[in-house]
């Protein structure tokens, strides 16, 4: 007789933002129609396809899955919306996005499951570390981990818990397994260039925990790889800039990218409803970390990092 918690199988809701990619997508769904937890409703939402073969993957997985639903804009509404649109029409407990250019270990869903059957009701999102591979070839790179700052902090503190997370956060801490009301709760947040303020807006409810184990591989250039890579590791960046034309041209880029983060950050600061202090702490905090990176990506230097995870 199986016992009342392997019985314990809420419904995942998986959306998939996807726009004429049918290769990826068909990658995509492989991963999650094999994926060892059950429960699944898979969400795809397509951002008015115009290749033909987006249906034809959709049409051949949905007559071999019944767990999978299809949406298609009239038109393009943006990657931003589209990835919002299927939060709005999932109904499942816990909830992932799925990029159509990913891959995933089959048991990626049942071990983010199982972790938040043993962590506290104050784990909103829990994550494997990701393992990145050439976009072009196909091939896995060299692992190296951007989550060990989640490992094993967590506090009951949401200033403690938005200080550690802006300090710490990374890209793919959004491809997290989130419950559901954490999610429903900052609905209304849009996204803006950078992830961070609806990282802000998590974090402000709850704790994130990541698994130290490989559960998924993220599609990304080698140029992106090496900064991600220089981001955790520091040191001199590996493509340093060394002509004046392209120095310009990357600081005249990287100081635009830059205010318009501080912007949209500290738009999201003011939505949490924090004390006058507090959120004074923050505005400072942030503004000094971005000053900071930008001068590490002006000058191609960082110091590097030791991580310590609480």
């Amino acid at each position: 007789m199986k016992s009342q918690q392997n019985l314990y199988t809420p419904l995942v809701s998986v959306g998939i933002p996807t726009y004429n990619r049918p290769k990826g997508l068909e990658k995509t769904l492989e991963c999650m129609t094999n994926q060892s937890y059950g429960n699944l409703e898979v969400i795809i939402c397509d951002n008015a396809s115009d290749d033909p073969d987006v249906l034809q993957v959709v049409r051949y997985f949905q007559s071999i899955d019944r767990r999978i639903i299809y949406y298609k804009h009239e038109k393009n509404i943006g990657p931003v919306l589209n990835f919002l649109s299927a939060v709005k029409v999932a109904t499942g407990d816990f909830f992932m996005w799925a990029a159509d250019d990913d891959r995933w270990e089959n048991f990626f869903i049942e071990t983010a499951i199982n972790a938040f059957r043993t962590l506290p009701d104050d784990f909103i999102a829990v994550n494997c570390e990701a393992q990145y591979f050439d976009k072009n070839t196909g091939e896995n790179l060299p692992f190296f981990a951007e989550g060990e700052a989640f490992y094993c902090f967590a506090s009951s503190s949401p200033v403690s818990r938005l200080k550690h997370v802006f300090i710490n956060n990374y890209g793919n801490l959004v491809y997290s397994v989130f419950r559901m009301h954490a999610l429903r709760a900052i609905s209304s947040l849009k996204f803006c260039e950078n992830e961070i303020p609806i990282i802000f807006q998590l974090s402000n409810i709850g704790n994130w925990k990541i698994l130290p184990q490989v559960g998924w591989y993220k599609a990304v250039k080698l140029s992106t790889y090496d900064n991600l890579k220089w981001e955790v590791t520091g040191g001199v960046h590996p493509r340093r800039l060394t002509t004046v034309k392209d120095l310009l041209a990357t600081q005249a880029f990287t100081l635009k990218y830059h205010f318009r983060a501080f912007r949209d950050i500290i738009s999201a600061i003011k939505t949490l409803n924090l004390s006058i202090k507090d959120e004074w702490i923050l505005n400072c905090l942030v503004g000094w970390q971005l000053f900071g990176h930008l001068c590490s990506i002006i000058f191609g230097y960082k110091p590097r990092k030791e991580w310590r995870a609480k």
